[in-house]
């Protein structure tokens, strides 16, 4: 009877023995992590491989069980219904079947049943379960997609994996940890866009030969290296030149003012199927945004043309958005090249890329507000989630971006058509019988003198001087006072006239000016219109008496408007820098 106990309890040990080494059986789990847009509605996420262990494979991750549930925390998968098994592991941002489909799949002796995908109506969490009907080999899943638009810049996302159906105390994690659940990071989020440079210009609002075609310039550069995805089958488009698969960039100029227009690279510069670019016109209106490009030469030192690894191609563009309706906008869509072994063509992905966007300008003088004003420009990418009405031409990939900008002042400056006259001296009667008489005439009115195309557009507007007063500190080191000179006094700004019309001339006495008596120093007027000259005469009596003796003239100096630099100055002899 002892004999019968002993051999059942040996039989007992050695059916524990090997039930501990069926549990012992299970999958290491890894991840081939990857970088996701931040804002991205539908963002494809890193691959996950489990790997058959055997029992004498130390700490493996989870034990063999009748299924595999990979859980996406807090996250929701977006493309549940094109979860499938597959051949073969393409890890790949998008198949090249065009569609968002997942892949799972078994390889090296491990086979699976029908994977259901589902997100939970409560947490929101999505999951993906998978029967493993054979175990061993590796099951790997790929391109899984997920809304991380709730989720800032530097976050990860997390996957937990777990088994249902086995148990055992005997397996660990690679710090030695008891688990059954192991979480690990698949996806780390980053900005998408960036708008590295801003190239501005000024735009004079009353005369077109100096205000058409102006070309202000925005840089927008890819966040990192796989953040704008593309076509698989690079540089293909649907009817609506709109690739459903593929990221947009969107650039809006904000605060525009009235009479102005722009005329986007690659604009109308396609063919009646709406996708074909044109040859470039000699006007260089519709040049197509410069693509990014790879310097062969670099590789091998050897002469070899550059290849197009991407560009952005002009989809379409609009005005009057927002509010305000102040905003005009273009809309380019990314493509780039994928790898190619018989070609040697390199991926898109192997680096980012960078645009730069220069619309050119136009002005309606006619509409545009006398005083002008400041655009900013921004980008973003597009398009956003489908809301109001946002125009959702990408049916695969949408995002919820907030506007990239880099603060370099404006994009576009509608000034005002100035002149600026420098008056060297002018004394008002600080001096007993001592003045100036001051002059300026607004000669934009001139067709008489030009009746063939050759004149100045007539314009009108204020006339104000800043009047700048000397300091004493040259009469007080005279008279043998060498302490600090005393400060300068406050500019004066005086009005002149509150508008001139073109044609017209206005002339007075400084010191009869309410403001400027009493007054020496220089001067100099703003006058709000081009082609504004103007003159003074100084008058003064130095020998005692009471007839004036002393009278000298001299014409204002024209300064060119700093917005423009001296290429904008008129062409005349006494212009000068400032």
């Amino acid at each position: 009877m002892r004999v019968k106990f002993t051999i059942a309890i040996c039989a007992l040990l050695v059916l524990g023995l090997a039930v501990s080494q069926v549990n012992a059986q299970g999958y290491r789990v890894g991840v081939r992590s990857n970088d996701a847009v931040a804002s991205g509605n539908n963002q494809v996420l890193g691959a996950i491989q489990l790997t058959h262990q055997s029992s004498s494979g130390a700490r493996v991750h989870i034990p063999e069980a009748d299924s595999i549930t990979i859980t996406y925390d807090g996250l929701t998968i977006t493309n549940t219904a094109d979860i499938v098994a597959n051949a073969a592991d393409t890890n790949s941002d998008i198949p090249a079947d065009g569609t968002a489909v997942a892949h799972v799949v078994a390889a090296g002796g491990a086979t699976i049943g029908t994977i259901a995908a589902a997100n939970d109506k409560d947490t929101k969490a999505g999951k993906i379960t998978i029967p493993v009907t054979t175990h061993g080999g590796t099951i790997v899943i790929s391109g899984v997609r997920a809304d991380v638009s709730g989720m800032s810049p530097g976050a990860s996302i997390m996957v937990t994996v777990s088994t249902v159906g086995a148990t055992s105390d005997f397996l660990e994690d690679d710090q030695g940890n008891e688990s059954y659940t192991p979480t690990r990071a698949v996806s780390y989020l980053k900005d998408g866009l960036n708008v590295t440079a801003v190239k501005e210009i000024s735009q004079l609002s009353c005369d077109p030969a100096t205000s058409a075609g102006r070309m202000p310039e925005i840089t927008v550069a890819e966040g990192f290296a796989t953040a704008w995805e593309t076509n698989s089958n690079g540089f293909a488009a649907d009817a609506d030149g709109a690739s459903s698969d593929s990221t947009h960039i969107r650039i809006v100029v904000a605060n525009t003012q009235s009479g102005v227009t722009f005329r986007w690279p690659g604009q109308d510069n396609f063919a009646a199927d709406g996708t074909t670019p044109l040859a470039t016109d000699d006007t260089g209106y519709f040049a197509p945004v410069p693509a990014h490009t790879h310097d062969h030469d670099e590789d091998d030192g050897a002469t070899t043309a550059d290849e197009t690894v991407a560009q952005l191609v002009f989809v379409e563009a609009g005005a009057a958005i927002g509010d305000d309706k102040t905003k005009h906008w273009a809309v380019y869509r990314f493509e780039g090249t994928s790898t190619n072994a018989n070609t040697g063509s390199i991926n898109h992905d192997d680096a980012a890329s960078t645009f730069k966007v220069s619309p050119m300008v136009m002005v309606d003088g006619s509409k545009v507000p006398e005083d002008g004003g400041v655009s900013d420009v921004w980008a973003q990418l597009w398009p956003m989630a489908k809301t109001g009405d946002n125009d959702d031409r990408a049916t695969v990939l949408s995002y919820s971006h907030d506007v990239e900008t880099k603060d370099n002042g404006y994009f576009v400056n509608l000034t005002q058509c100035v002149t600026y006259l420098l008056y060297p001296f002018l004394t008002c009667g600080a001096t007993a019988d001592w003045t100036t008489g001051i002059a300026i005439a607004n000669t934009s009115a001139d067709d008489e003198a030009f009746p063939v195309s050759g004149g100045a557009t007539a314009q009108s507007g204020s006339v104000v001087i800043h009047a700048y007063p000397k300091s004493t500190a040259a009469e007080k080191m005279a008279m043998g006072n060498m302490s600090s000179p005393e400060m300068l006094a406050d500019p004066i700004s005086a009005t002149l006239s509150g508008n001139l019309a073109a044609g017209d001339t206005i002339a007075l006495t400084c010191n009869m000016h309410p403001m400027l008596a009493g007054f020496d120093g220089y001067g100099i007027v703003r006058a709000a219109f081009r082609h504004a000259h103007g003159m003074a005469f100084l008058l003064g009596n130095y020998m005692d008496g009471a007839a004036i003796d002393v009278a000298h003239g001299y014409t204002a100096l024209v300064i060119p408007d700093p917005e423009f630099g001296t290429d904008r100055a008129p062409a005349a002899g006494e212009t000068l820098g400032h």
